[in-house]
């Protein structure tokens, strides 16, 4: 198997189109995640209901494998379970930050947590 570079150098525009990114520090398991979709459907889910938001996920760890971010969600098939890459984003003079991207798929993102947890 040939060895691959996971390290990229993305420019600030690639940056945006990754947006809008979550800091995986800022997430807990059970944490729910309104979104504004940025497809035509999302839009018509808009309209259709008033609401700003048009779709909504719940986060936990993956256990197994710590790089990427699971969430349940809504699919074709009922509910089903997306898994999205972190990826590290390195600032200098602040140091490196994990985050999941949403870019292309969502305009907006909310998190909510339970005031307990």
């Amino acid at each position: 198997m040939e060895d691959v570079d996971w390290q990229t150098t993305l420019d600030a525009d690639d940056l945006r189109r990754m947006t809008p990114l979550v800091r995986v520090r800022d997430l807990k398991p059970a944490d729910v995640i309104l979104c504004r979709g940025t497809a035509i459907q999302s839009k018509m889910i808009n309209l259709a209901t008033g609401g700003r938001y048009s779709h909504a996920m719940m986060w936990w760890p993956d256990q197994e494998n710590g790089s990427f971010a699971v969430f349940a969600e809504s699919d074709k098939y009922g509910v089903g379970l997306t898994h999205l890459p972190f990826v590290t984003i390195q600032i200098p003079g602040v140091g490196d930050i994990e985050a999941v991207p949403f870019g292309g798929r969502y305009s907006e993102l909310l998190v909510l947590r339970h005031k307990s947890l």
